[in-house]
């Protein structure tokens, strides 16, 4: 036998050796088949996965996303080729696949116990309408290549289907080798009022339903505007498709969001002009900007210790965008700030450093509250120093640039941590701003901020306003009971006795069911005239009974200094890098 004919022998003996089964080199295809129909409890899906080569597969049963905890309880029957899967009430699953190259994974979701307030995360369907977030609905292969995505909605006729993937197909197909193109997405489908706008030669499509005081082309104009503003803060665009959903759904200017990958879910309220309502506008603002600055975004953390900044520094810039766009003035912006500042100083876990308050977001209502709160103020302590000290020259935008020339989610998978943020910091603005920001993050915050509003030519005033409070400023859900999350401590309900966690059952003699029937009661106390009123609060097993005197409202202003201190006169805070004078005309 030749030289030659040994090594076409060996090749050939070799090939044979390797695993013929192509499409498991290439990863798993997935094809997806959801039945939408009008009012449905429940919404059966299969999955086709091809390409298989081992014996066993996990399941994911749903991205796990924290704000809906077990909720891999609502997907019902799960079977693989029919049989049913055993479960163990964690996110991830075994399934035995024998050797086969094919499996079909069915299941139900169960959509009895949320509506359409809960829309943000969850699926839900009516007569005329069905929202699917991906993250709730898709069941997935953990940890597994993944080569293909096909995904099939059988739908009534007359409705049409927006998706995160294009609107209005048979099929929705694509590489997936990135899940989170399946995950982070969003199907809507039924009865919305569908438009494609451009925004720098990117089709938006845009799909709304309900109606309220304002139109949709006022939704659009404002959000392409808004769009606008976060592109020149990163000076980058991260999406090639973006899909808006619009629901005019709330009244009393309640809103709610949600923004994944190519997509935004807005819950918009009824009686508001976008115009004149700041929490209209900030909601599109904030969502947005998440398409830049979130779990998929350029900047993505990679822990919950980090939140604030995805979070609350996102809340800042959704304030500071507005202001850019010149949507929002001055005043407006530093109103906001003081606003935030009152919710922090009425928290009980204020002290808590940032990191902390972060990684406890999903187990405490207070604790996510306060990650937008605190946030938001670092993200205006850090870009108030830093336009203070060089003249407008250097901001927060500075900040996350850096941040994300070393952490870039799109382009490299890099998500960035608490060290990361800190270095960032300490490259724009030196040693002293990163003790500056830990000072806010850690223990009293107070002097740091004060300090920074005074370099800046500012103080922090109280104010006295119309009508009269009690001093409490977070009961929970509207529909849950009225829960005591945030109390003023120097405020009437504190005084009297009433303390975190207590649950009001009474006020005067009438029964409160909920926060929102307590917001009923809160109307008559606002517009009194300061008159003692009796409640009744759960506090374990205990009801107490209490007597509380409302007192007049008030609120903090972050207003200026005539004339602006000097920089060596702000106490605790380093001069001037370059001697400039300081203020706020550079948001």
């Amino acid at each position: 036998m030749t030289s030659a004919r040994r090594i076409l022998l060996w090749l050939a003996l070799c090939y044979a050796l390797v695993p013929s089964n192509a499409a498991s080199q290439a990863g798993l295809r997935l094809t997806y088949e959801l039945t939408l129909r009008p009012g449905a409890r429940e919404i059966p899906v299969a999955l086709q996965i091809d390409g298989l080569n081992s014996d066993m597969l996990a399941l994911e049963l749903t991205a796990d996303y924290g704000a809906i905890p077990d909720y891999q309880r609502k997907i019902l029957d799960l079977r693989a080729d029919g049989e049913p899967v055993e479960r163990n009430d964690q996110w991830v699953v075994q399934i035995r696949t024998s050797g086969k190259d094919s499996v079909i994974v069915s299941y139900r979701i169960d959509l009895t116990g949320h509506d359409r307030s809960r829309g943000t995360t969850l699926p839900t369907v009516d007569d005329r309408h069905a929202f699917i977030p991906g993250a709730s609905t898709f069941v997935f292969p953990s940890e597994a290549r993944i080569g293909e995505v096909r995904v099939q909605i059988d739908k009534p006729a007359d409705w049409n289907i927006d998706t995160s993937w294009g609107i209005d197909m048979d099929e929705y197909r694509f590489d997936g080798t990135d899940s989170d193109d399946l995950v982070y997405s969003f199907v809507a489908s039924g009865d919305y009022r569908v438009e494609t706008i451009e925004f720098d030669g990117i089709g938006v499509h845009t799909a709304f339903r309900g109606q309220g005081w304002t139109r949709d082309d006022e939704v659009q104009d404002f959000l392409l505007r808004v769009l606008a503003s976060h592109r020149d803060t990163f000076q980058t665009t991260p999406f090639k498709r973006l899909l808006a959903v619009g629901d005019f759904f709330y009244d009393r200017g309640v809103t709610s969001g949600s923004a994944f990958h190519n997509s935004i879910n807005l819950l918009m309220p009824r009686d508001r002009k976008l115009s004149d309502d700041v929490g209209f506008q900030n909601l599109i603002a904030h969502e947005s900007f998440h398409l830049w600055n979130g779990g998929d975004g350029v900047l993505a953390y990679a822990d919950y210790e980090v939140l604030w900044l995805s979070e609350g520094v996102t809340d800042f810039y959704a304030q500071k965008n507005l202001l850019r766009a010149r949507l929002i003035d001055d005043e407006e912006m530093l109103e906001e700030m003081a606003g935030k500042y009152l919710r922090l100083n009425v928290s009980f876990l204020r002290n808590v450093p940032l990191p902390e308050v972060g990684s406890q977001y999903f187990e405490d209502p207070r604790a996510r509250s306060l990650v937008y709160t605190k946030g938001a103020l670092a993200g205006f302590l850090i870009d108030t120093y830093l336009q203070s000290t060089t003249g407008g020259v250097e901001s927060l935008d500075d900040v996350v640039r850096t941040l994300a020339k070393s952490r870039n989610n799109v382009e490299r998978g890099e998500k960035y941590r608490n060290d990361d943020v800190l270095g960032a910091l300490e490259t724009v603005g030196g040693a002293e701003l990163v003790q500056l920001f830990q000072d806010f993050s850690s223990g009293d915050y107070r002097p740091a901020l004060e300090g920074v509003l005074d370099l800046a030519g500012y103080r922090i005033e109280r104010v006295d306003e119309p009508g009269y409070t009690l001093g409490i400023y977070d009961l929970g859900g509207r529909l849950q009971a009225a829960t005591v999350r945030a109390l003023d401590r120097e405020g009437a309900a504190f005084g009297a006795g009433v303390r975190e966690n207590d649950v009001i059952l009474e006020m005067d003699g009438r029964s409160i069911r909920d926060r929102r029937a307590l917001e009923e009661e809160m109307k008559w106390i606002t517009d009194g005239n300061g008159e003692p009123i009796l409640i009744v609060v759960g506090r374990g097993s205990d009801r107490l009974l209490l007597t509380i005197e409302p007192e007049r409202f008030y609120k903090f202003r972050f207003t200026r200094k005539e004339p602006p201190l000097e920089a060596s006169k702000a106490e605790g805070i380093v001069a001037r890098k370059r001697g400039v004078e300081a203020g706020f005309s550079r948001f």
